[in-house]
């Protein structure tokens, strides 16, 4: 018996097998057949109109060089091909679209189709692949806002329902529906244990503490104890990874800061512009008070004194020539390195006078002429 079995089976396997072979024969031949038709060109106008660009592209490549049409055909391909890409990207934001507005369902019927149309596509399998993801991780936060819901609004429930009962006792289906209640509340702790510790295995501290936290307060648990502590102990350790990292973000810019600080300065010691000189390293000083720093600072203070000794000297000996405007523009550019520098003031005080009077003197020879 259990070789006339064996014998059955085989024989349905081969029959099988000569039925897909038969079909396959079927298509191949139906295919060649279409491809040799005169209407050929028509038919493939009416796969693109429904755009059917993979099924056009194939019934091209069957068409053979000994048909009329053959050259026309060919020279189609690559438009096809653009407009076969145009469309298959027209879907794809058709489907985020969908899928931003929550319409997931037709999101998916649209993926399909396009696949069905373009199964070959690797951009619309890959945003398959990510429209799965996507939903997959969609539906698991509406799980976690039921269970999160049971969890909070069952013990009320309950207590209504069990102060009902105590009114009359006798009411077997409300006690019914209480059990039923507790059965569902059971459950519900069950899952939010779950999924505590499923989002604890993921670093998702604050998720589990709110599973937990529900999860303890409908019934005390060893088990959701340890859980708790784990995660408290995960959120401290999270809070202290951000900490530090954000420690060192600060001083890796604060490192930067200084850097560009530094060469600002020594271009500007190169370029001979002490005043700028002296607010980039008064401004590096604030931030990072060295006794090197410091030290600069000094010797830049005793160059500045003596570029204003020598703008002084400079200066005399152009007023002691007569260019009094001259004079005057040297103090005054000497005067913003050493602000507080009362000879420099007199000077330039003494030069405006001059200058005044002998506006004055130009005007009234002027007016006489």
């Amino acid at each position: 018996m259990a070789v006339l079995r064996r014998l059955e089976i085989a024989g349905l396997f081969l029959h099988r097998g000569v039925v897909i072979l038969s079909v396959l024969a079927l298509v191949a031949g139906c295919a060649g057949y279409q491809t040799n038709r005169p209407d050929v060109t028509k038919s493939v106008q009416t796969m693109l109109s429904e755009n059917e660009y993979a099924a056009a592209l194939e019934t091209i490549e069957l068409v053979k060089p000994s048909h009329p049409d053959y050259k026309r055909l060919a020279g189609w391909r690559e438009t096809i091909e653009k407009n076969a890409r145009a469309w298959e990207a027209e879907i794809i934001h058709d489907i985020e679209q969908m899928i931003a507005a929550g319409q997931w369902y037709n999101a998916e019927l649209q993926l399909n189709e396009g696949l069905r149309k373009l199964p070959k596509s690797d951009a619309l399998q890959q945003s398959r692949s990510r429209f799965l993801s996507r939903r997959s991780e969609h539906l698991a936060a509406i799980n976690h806002e039921l269970i999160i819901a049971r969890g909070r609004g069952l013990p009320a429930e309950i207590a209504a329902l069990e102060k009902l009962a105590t009114v009359d006792p006798r009411d077997s289906e409300l006690q019914e529906e209480v059990d039923r209640r507790h059965t569902m509340l059971t459950e519900a702790q069950r899952g939010l244990i779950d999924c505590g510790r499923a989002a604890l295995a993921v670093g998702q501290t604050e998720r589990a503490l709110e599973c937990l936290t529900i999860a303890q307060s409908i019934r005390h648990s060893r088990e959701v104890d340890g859980l708790l502590a784990a995660s408290q102990k995960s959120k401290t350790a999270k809070k202290q990874q951000v900490k530090a990292a954000a420690q060192k973000r600060e001083e890796r810019d604060q490192t930067r800061k200084i850097d560009e600080l530094r060469s600002a300065y020594k271009k500007s010691l190169q370029n001979g512009d002490l005043n700028t000189a002296r607010k980039h390293l008064d401004t590096l000083l604030k931030q990072q008070p060295t006794k090197a720093l410091r030290q600069e600072s000094v010797r830049l203070d005793q160059r500045i004194q003596r570029r204003v000794e020598r703008s002084l000297e400079d200066g005399r000996k152009l007023y002691t020539q007569g260019d009094f405007q001259g004079a005057r523009a040297i103090w005054v550019a000497a005067l913003r390195l050493d602000p507080g520098n009362q000879e420099l003031k007199d000077n330039i005080a003494r030069a405006e006078r001059v200058l005044k009077k002998l506006k004055t003197l130009s005007d009234d020879q002027q007016n006489t002429n």
